[in-house]
Formats: C-alpha cells, sequence, structure tokens
C-alpha cells in the first residue's frame, strides 16, 4: 500500500481506482483493518480526492 501512495505523491493523482475482483487475502479481518486505516491516513497526506474499489460479489458473501 506504501507503494500506491508513493507513486500518487509527486504525481498529484486525484482519482484512485483499485480492482481487487483478482485479490486473495489470507490475513485475519482485524489486521485486514488496520492495514486499510493505515492506508487510509497515508491518502489524507495526498491530491487524492475520490477512492473506488471493484471488488466479487464473493466478498460479500454472495457467489455467483
Amino acid at each position: 500500500m506504501d507503494a500506491i501512495v508513493s507513486a500518487m505523491w509527486p504525481n498529484g493523482t486525484k482519482y484512485l481506482l483499485a480492482d481487487t475482483r483478482s485479490v486473495v487475502i489470507d490475513i485475519p479481518e482485524l489486521h485486514y483493518k488496520d492495514i486499510l486505516l493505515n492506508f487510509a491516513k497515508s491518502l489524507a497526506g495526498t491530491r487524492a480526492q475520490k477512492l473506488a474499489c471493484i471488488v466479487s460479489d464473493i466478498f460479500y458473501g454472495r457467489e455467483l
């Protein structure tokens, strides 16, 4: 996640779209929430205005 923030900083990126449909996360949910919170705090130091995330239906427990 730090690499994403580092890449956004010099370019002045305002919009970020993350396609996480094929991502597999094998960490406890509590630890995952901490990682996302730190990512959000890091984004606060950039010019980012909007963040969108594409997720699969499995993420919400609704397999097709």
